[in-house]
């Protein structure tokens, strides 16, 4: 529908507004869509770890990208590119404050001597001051996000210098095409560095939210009915297998022991804080688990075992013979289980001395839940609970690309209307599309990531808040070198000019405080007043400079 058609009065109005929150809606889903299918991916160990560190926050930026590039495509752009300043700048300075103010009051402790305080008590956030503590991870993040707004810089500085030598538009375009081609290498150098190092952190298990990403979906998966803990962890145990004369693999022979100790650093802290979900459901507070509990465990897990064999790995894994399997048996244990059905075996039920011999049990120090505890729990489907591990993740691979697929379909397709309604509704309402842009366009492509972080942050440890901050920096990271480089693509290929010296000055100027903010100790809720106040204080700031003469 092309919304300039639409009929000049309250009606005209009304269903340029049905419009508009109709292709919010689905812009929203499809942003759901990308990121539900290309975290499915997390679930296969071969392509993981740069999943989560690279492909997610690319994939999470193209909501915002496609809008930046279709506000540049039409025979208006010029115009219609305040409507793409308006979703880069909304996204960008939403996501630092509202959502990161969200993270800081759902993660408040008890805050004493400028430490927080993480203990029982602690949480209860009772004190007389209360906030979150900054990790170096945190810190770190506040730099990168700096580092890369200094792409701004590259266009800004022409743009303001040609203007103040009295160029028109044309002029101050063709001026600006060598910069703009400066700006966009500039823009990709940072991009795929940024990249680089995401990937670097995830090979040492230092990507603490890729990490977290990776063992969530797991989780949630497996809650939903969607794999069985065999199939997420099949490629993690095949490497310890061998391949027979017909080319079907066979476990190598090794004992609890010597699987866990092979596994990788990252395996292993994953796996345990995963296992640790299941059991904290059904642990009752005693030193362990009962076999009516283990039973439990295992269902709870989609892993369906006849009574007899549970028996024979209830006596395996209970190492000590009290009649109890602790935590570390469990865990240990489990990770026997999962090597020996993993490879040939459908279900646990049809195998037979599945469990070799046992060394003494080691395991993991605690640690804290990698999932929410309230995800949706449903029946493992017959179609899928008696599919081998390997067939699981074979449909785990079409589902992720389906999904992902229809989402980038959906927001190509209705991201050029969008734009064409956030400008028309700028002309009737007699607003510019950037403040109209500004504060619509982040509520349809940005939601998710809105939620994800709150939810994180409620968990109340030291790791969940720092996951919940860093996510939102690496948002705005994206938004620094994906989006800001399609638009110094328009910008050198089709001439436009850069004409947003007031948007560039309240973006940078957002980055640079929330960046300092995160070099504090603690943050407090005093902080989190100053943080939701950025927010309406660089529109005004932009209104301001527009009305003394800025463009």
């Amino acid at each position: 529908v092309d919304p300039g058609s639409l009929p000049q009065d309250g009606y005209g109005l009304c269903q340029l507004l049905t419009l508009l929150f109709g292709y919010a809606y689905v812009l929203y889903v499809a942003s759901n869509m990308i990121s539900d299918g290309s975290e499915l991916l997390l679930l296969v160990p071969s392509v993981a770890g740069i999943v989560g560190s690279c492909v997610l926050p690319v994939l999470g930026a193209v909501p915002d990208g496609m809008i930046v590039l279709f506000s540049g495509l039409g025979p208006d752009a010029q115009q219609q590119l305040d409507v793409g300043v308006g979703a880069l700048a909304g996204s960008t300075i939403m996501l630092i404050t509202l959502p990161w103010a969200l993270s800081v009051y759902a993660g408040r402790v008890d805050v004493e001597h400028n430490k927080a305080v993480y203990t029982r008590n602690g949480k209860k956030a009772q004190g007389r001051v209360t906030g979150v503590a900054n990790s170096d991870s945190v810190r770190k993040g506040g730099l990168i996000m700096m580092v890369t707004a200094v792409s701004y810089i590259i266009l800004q500085g022409p743009a303001v210098y040609f203007k103040s030598k009295g160029k028109d538009t044309d002029q101050v375009a063709q001026g600006q095409k060598s910069f703009a081609l400066g700006g966009l290498i500039l823009c990709l150098v940072f991009f795929f560095g940024y990249l680089y190092y995401q990937w670097r952190l995830s090979l040492n298990a230092d990507n603490e939210v890729a990490e977290q990403r990776h063992a969530a979906m797991i989780i949630r998966n497996i809650n939903q009915g969607r794999v069985t803990l065999r199939g997420a962890f099949y490629y993690e145990f095949q490497k310890f297998s061998q391949p027979t004369a017909d080319l079907k693999y066979t476990p190598v022979p090794k004992s609890s022991q010597e699987l866990w100790d092979e596994l990788p650093a990252a395996a292993r802290k994953r796996f345990e804080s995963i296992l640790r979900h299941f059991w904290r459901k059904i642990d009752s507070g005693a030193a362990g688990v009962r076999l009516d509990e283990l039973n439990a465990l295992f269902t709870s897990m989609n892993e369906r075992v006849s009574q007899k064999y549970l028996e024979d790995i209830f006596r395996q894994f209970d190492v000590d013979h009290n009649g109890e399997v602790d935590f570390k048996e469990f865990v240990v244990g489990t990770t026997q289980y999962l090597w020996k059905n993993s490879v040939h075996a459908t279900d646990g039920a049809t195998a037979s001395a599945l469990l070799g011999e046992e060394d003494e049990r080691q395991g993991g120090e605690d640690g804290e839940d990698a999932g929410e505890d309230d995800d949706e729990e449903g029946e493992m489907p017959d179609d899928l609970a008696e599919l081998k591990p390997e067939e699981q993740q074979r449909k785990l691979f079409q589902r992720s690309f389906t999904t992902m697929g229809l989402g980038t379909i959906l927001v190509v397709l209705f991201s050029d209307p969008m734009t064409d309604v956030l400008g028309e509704l700028g002309t009737r309402i007699n607003v510019s599309p950037f403040y109209v842009s500004f504060v619509l366009a982040p509520l349809a492509s940005n939601a998710s990531e809105l939620i994800a972080s709150y939810k994180y942050a409620q968990k109340k440890t030291r790791k969940s808040i720092s996951i919940s901050l860093q996510a939102l920096q690496g948002a705005a990271c994206m938004n620094n070198t994906f989006c800001l480089a399609i638009f110094m693509a328009l910008i050198w290929l089709k001439g436009l000019a850069w004409e947003f010296s007031a948007e560039t000055i309240a973006i940078v100027i957002c980055q640079a405080a929330i960046a300092g903010i995160s070099c504090f100790q603690v943050q407090t809720m005093t902080t989190i007043a100053l943080v939701v106040c950025i927010y309406p204080a660089c529109l005004a700031l932009v209104a301001g400079l527009e009305a003394a003469g800025l463009d």
